[in-house]
């Protein structure tokens, strides 16, 4: 059985370029970040609402292919006529309808194909991409009763829309915004392949697969390609084999390697002293060998966020044979000394002594914290940024985080700022911040974010007064 939603429209048609909805438009930015075309920019508010940015559609750039409305929300992105929420309303309706079928959502160039490949088993919902579908749908179909979701796209390599099955295939898995709840995810199935294969995959899903397998019809393209790449290989391999000293064959090596955070522990060493981050302080490292210093050299932090670190890398030649070697290293402010290696080690000729170090993860990091807040690819982010403004009274999506540890330490009597905070992030609907609607925040944040990051989390808004 076929169910043709109502805005599909014949191929002699053109469909009309996508509409915004302001009064669902919530300006989360989604939709401008998946557009295939560039067509949609996010601008500044223009009726006055309370979120930072709404949502403009160049007509000239847009193709109607979609895919943006399976990126919002909020559905507030249609074709026009009806809205959106009514569509997908009448969708819910028929899968109710028609309890304990397959649903299957495909594009529209499957199901044009495909038109007479009915089973009474099965219900098969065209969109004009498969990226159109919001993956909260297919947890919609599910609750209304259907017996199991299937989606049916295009090929890795052959989408109509660039990469419109790639981020569907993302979003289904969780790893792209905005994402299936994880309860949902073992009961839809993918398969991406070509329309003439629609009808040999209907039984044949497999779950989460994103993969290329390549036919006959690509193996004479893709053989002789991995032919001359293995002569090129080859010939650079033969007219490269020569060998190079570095040293000679009574030297030896000693090479330093670290990316440090001044007063962070290190990983395996033994003598420690307390953690005391110290964002601006430099790191200074001193080399003994046999008694006599060969390094001694401070290295400034660079870079900011997460990656703000003291970048060290240095190397000194030795003679082959025993010798005791001490890397002593002073990070904060009161010159407090820690020993990290201490050893008498006999090193053979043209041996290298890597000597290379990693910090500890504290339990609260609020640097690693704030590189979440800033996170913004699809795998692990928390999307903080994309609805919490740093600034002063600026309202993107939710309330700014500006002084909300302040705020937090008397926001629900009873708890403390961290409490509230750890709250607010686990059990979003617990509180709701007046002049907000309730659950528009993501619901399953403790399960997208590990203990470590919402402690990292937590740390960096407690920076925030």
């Amino acid at each position: 059985m076929i169910a043709i939603l109502p805005w599909l429209i014949p191929r002699d048609k053109k469909i009309q370029p996508v509409k915004v909805d302001l009064n669902h438009c919530d300006g989360c930015t989604l939709c401008e970040r998946d557009c295939p075309y560039l067509a949609i920019k996010m601008i500044p508010r223009t009726d006055g609402a309370r979120a930072k940015f709404e949502a403009l559609i160049d007509s000239k750039l847009c193709v109607s292919c979609g895919v943006c409305i399976g990126s919002c929300p909020d559905n507030a992105l249609s074709f026009g006529e009806p809205p959106l929420d009514l569509l997908w309303h009448n969708t819910l309706a028929l899968v109710a309808e028609n309890k304990n079928k397959k649903i299957i959502f495909t594009c529209e160039r499957h199901a044009l194909m495909n038109i007479n490949a009915l089973q009474e088993n099965i219900l098969i919902i065209p969109l004009t991409c498969i990226a159109m579908a919001n993956p909260n749908l297919a947890a919609q179909v599910l609750e209304a009763g259907a017996g199991e979701v299937q989606f049916i796209g295009c090929p890795p390599e052959d989408c109509a829309n660039r990469e419109g099955n790639l981020w569907m295939q993302e979003r289904l898995s969780g790893a792209r915004l905005p994402k299936l709840n994880p309860v949902f995810i073992p009961s839809v199935k993918t398969n991406w392949v070509a329309p003439t294969e629609f009808n040999r995959n209907i039984n044949q899903s497999a779950a989460g697969a994103y993969n290329f397998t390549p036919s006959a019809k690509h193996l004479r393209f893709i053989l002789p390609l991995l032919a001359l790449m293995f002569v090129v290989i080859t010939a650079q391999i033969y007219f490269s084999d020569f060998s190079m000293n570095f040293f000679s064959a009574d030297e030896s090596l000693i090479t330093i390697n670290l990316a440090h955070r001044s007063g962070y522990p290190l990983v395996d060493v033994a003598q420690q002293i307390a953690p005391a981050p110290a964002p601006d302080h430099p790191t200074r490292l001193t080399l003994i060998v046999d008694g006599v210093t060969r390094l001694d050299e401070s290295y400034p932090m660079q870079g900011e966020g997460l990656t703000r670190a003291a970048l060290i890398f240095e190397q000194a030649r030795l003679s082959a044979g025993e010798h005791r070697i001490q890397l002593v290293m002073a990070d904060r402010a009161d010159e407090s000394i820690q020993t990290i290696f201490d050893k008498t080690i006999t090193l053979a000729p043209r041996q290298n002594l890597n000597l290379a170090f990693k910090d500890q993860h504290l339990e609260s990091d609020p640097i690693a914290g704030e590189s979440l807040y800033y996170e913004s690819s699809g795998s692990t982010n928390a999307g903080c940024r994309i609805c919490h403004s740093l600034v002063k009274d600026e309202v993107i999506v939710g309330p700014s985080f500006y002084g909300i540890a302040t705020r937090a330490a008397t926001r629900v009597p009873g708890l403390s700022a961290e409490e509230y905070l750890r709250q607010s992030i686990l059990e979003p609907n617990a509180y709701v911040v007046p002049g907000f609607p309730k659950g528009q925040m993501i619901q399953n944040l403790g399960e997208i974010l590990s203990a470590d990051q919402i402690d990292d989390l937590i740390a960096f808004l407690m920076t925030m007064k």
